[in-house]
């Protein structure tokens, strides 16, 4: 009976040291990229819940969000964020579609709103890229904003220029802070981004 128990003991320590290993050989889902393309914060697919500010209020500070990579790259430095080399930064790309946004989609009364992956390929296929660029690009996609947790939910959603196919897409939340819409939703978005290196699949 000692034996066998110690049999199943051993067997048992065998099968836990192995799934360790395993957990620990666990990559990045982009850590396969070197360089990358940042083409701002799309907020076309996703929406507010919460939120009494009205929609127009809350459509400009999505356009000032985006200006933060441009006037604070020391603070919003996507390349120290996601640890990969920033061949170009254009927020320009999401611009036209943040700013079409009708004014009804901005917010939500369903505090389980998502998105789906047809709401992606749909911020991807509108993004106003130029024609030279090449690579890896690199859009953080809304799914919601939710200003009774205080939390924004974002897809980081990383894609081949030419095709427009995801290379790799994965949902990170992160915390609002500060007054003002800008700063308080901006948060929410560096502090998502902070945590895209230490992602796992």
């Amino acid at each position: 009976m000692k034996k066998l128990l110690l049999s199943v003991l051993m067997i048992a320590c065998v099968a836990i040291s192995a799934n360790a290993q395993k957990t620990a050989k666990k990559k990045s889902p982009i850590a396969n990229i070197e360089s990358i393309s940042f083409y701002g914060v799309d907020f076309s697919q996703g929406k507010v819940y919460g939120a009494t500010d009205e929609a127009d209020k809350l459509k400009k500070a999505f356009e000032e969000i985006n200006g933060l990579f441009v006037s604070q790259p020391a603070k919003y430095n996507v390349a120290e964020l996601t640890g990969k080399k920033v061949n170009r930064t254009n927020v320009k790309a999401v611009s036209t579609s943040n700013s079409n946004i009708p004014a009804g989609n901005v917010k939500t009364t369903n505090s389980n709103f998502t998105i789906s992956n047809q709401n992606i390929t749909a911020a991807l296929k509108n993004l106003k890229i130029d024609a030279g660029d090449s690579g890896t690009g690199f859009v953080v996609v809304t799914q919601q904003l939710n200003k009774t947790s205080g939390v924004g939910t974002y897809y980081m959603v990383f894609f081949d220029i030419k095709t427009r196919n995801i290379v790799s897409s994965f949902k990170l939340t992160g915390v609002a802070a500060g007054s003002g819409l800008r700063d308080y939703w901006a948060a929410s978005v560096y502090d998502a981004m902070k945590k895209i290196k230490k992602y796992k699949q």
